[in-house]
């Protein structure tokens, strides 16, 4: 139904305006949700409309709203951009998207060369793109990424 239930320990924000920890689910506002990343330190979750948003620990740039490192937010706050199809979150303080016409962006923590930059990049606070096109999969883990291109274009094969 497009609901998107969080619990368990949120220290920066659970996304429904507190920083408590939930022994069971409370619904994020809002009911068109259609697709959620979870991190060691943030949610970022995608609309139906194609728009993304992101909640919790701010380090680095983690959420991706272009608000300075720090800035942690316990509600949802949108991240520039739309049409955004597919979102990666792993355990470090890196996020990766895909949007629909199949190129391949990613925010915060970039020191590692995980946002395909320069080793010793401190980080960026709202998305970038990275190098080449058509990707339908990518996912992050603390200090890497990984992405699948396809052949041709992403079709609806892909979500």
């Amino acid at each position: 139904d497009g609901t998107l239930g969080v619990w368990g320990y949120a220290p920066a924000g659970s996304g429904v305006n507190d920083r408590v920890t939930y022994s069971s689910p409370v619904q994020v506002p809002g009911t068109t949700w259609d697709q959620v990343g979870n991190s060691m330190y943030s949610k970022t979750a995608i609309k139906t409309d194609g728009t993304m948003w992101s909640w919790g620990q701010n380090e680095k740039g983690l959420l991706g709203n272009n608000q300075p490192e720090a800035t942690d937010q316990s509600s949802p706050v949108q991240i520039p951009g739309t049409n955004w199809k597919y979102i990666a979150s792993g355990s470090g303080y890196h996020n990766l998207a895909i949007r629909t016409d199949g190129t391949l962006w990613g925010w915060g923590r970039a020191d590692y060369g995980n946002l395909a930059t320069a080793p010793g990049t401190d980080g960026y606070s709202s998305p970038i793109q990275l190098p080449g096109s058509n990707y339908y999969y990518a996912m992050t883990q603390q200090n890497n990424s990984a992405a699948l291109r396809a052949a041709q274009a992403p079709g609806s094969r892909y979500k």
